[in-house]
């Protein structure tokens, strides 16, 4: 599989080179769907993230490599944007400056949940791993967008970041406060799956954590409680769910 994303991804700057962006993403496209039944259990989306993987190694020394992904990332398809994604999170580690301005302005240009999720998945939460301090001030900075996009960005970096050796509790869960009166649905269940990855980590702190919000009046922080507690040990979750009813 990494030798054949390897060539794919090779061919793909070559016809970017020879024949430009559209005929080489249509090249792709179509091989991509030739060829899906060949490759099976893995989806043509598992296989764009190793293809994007190689083009960050094949970009990795030339000049214009952020360029081109820019180019990429105009062309607004998902399976460009995939690569682009996937070829900045290889290249993060060697360029986290750059790579970070090249975020910012992602962010601006997003109107598509599956993109959201990759990026919070595959490149931010690399990012927020790697220099926590640093990543926390954006993720602050849109957490608290009116953007629901930007917000489910930002919480999906959560449960990377919980599970990393770096990953600090306290932080997240002052983080996750910024979060537990959500109201869009998508971004909602964020929140709880962040909640549910803390709980793996420590169980104690996560239910004082939903002791104290669940003493509210608020349906939508009751919807992520109750969506929260799968984890936590049965004595701690009907505890919890009588503050909720208000028992």
């Amino acid at each position: 599989m990494k030798k054949d994303c390897a060539e794919i991804a090779l061919a793909y700057l070559d016809e970017i080179r020879m024949k430009g962006l559209p005929f080489a993403s249509k090249q792709l496209h179509q091989h991509l769907e030739n060829t899906k039944n060949q490759h099976k259990p893995h989806t043509i989306t598992a296989r764009l993230h190793l293809i994007g993987k190689e083009l960050g190694q094949l970009i990795e020394n030339k000049t214009d490599k952020f360029n081109l992904l820019k180019q990429m990332w105009r062309y607004e398809t998902v399976q460009e944007r995939l690569l682009a994604i996937n070829a900045l999170s290889y290249l993060a580690e060697k360029y986290p400056g750059q790579v970070k301005e090249f975020l910012l302005d992602l962010a601006d240009d997003i109107q598509n949940w599956k993109i959201s999720l990759q990026m919070a998945m595959r490149l931010i939460a690399q990012m927020v791993i790697n220099n926590p301090t640093e990543l926390f001030i954006i993720l602050n900075r849109w957490v608290e967008s009116n953007d629901p996009l930007k917000r489910q960005m930002a919480m999906s970096c959560i449960p990377a970041y919980i599970r990393s050796p770096k990953g600090e509790i306290n932080s997240a869960l002052r983080f996750i406060s910024k979060g537990m009166e959500e109201h869009d649905t998508k971004t909602s269940q964020t929140v709880a799956w962040a909640l549910r990855e803390i709980s793996k980590k420590n169980p104690e702190k996560t239910t004082e954590f939903l002791k104290h919000w669940a003493q509210t009046d608020n349906s939508y922080t009751k919807k992520i409680i109750e969506n929260a507690l799968k984890f936590l040990p049965e004595k701690e979750q009907k505890e919890i769910l009588r503050l909720l009813s208000n028992e």
